[in-house]
């Protein structure tokens, strides 16, 4: 299905939309950008899928580098 699941911990995981924003692209572009296989990625947060990692940005689907959420 092309998409890598990446778990993050909530332990010391804080910031605003910018931070949260540029936390984010970044493994998207190294993931997508590194494998083939890759062409989406699914945050979760403690094992779980959650809507936001730090209250800012949707990520309870999986997401792509070009903004084309699948």
């Amino acid at each position: 299905d092309g998409i890598a699941y990446l778990d993050v911990s909530s332990e010391n995981l804080d910031g605003g939309s910018l931070a949260e924003i540029i936390f984010v692209d970044q493994i998207l572009y190294t993931l997508i950008n590194s494998f083939d296989e890759i062409k989406s990625v699914q945050f979760t947060l403690d094992g779980k899928i959650a809507d936001t990692l730090m209250g800012n940005l949707e990520t309870g689907i999986p997401l792509t580098v070009d903004g084309d959420d699948k």
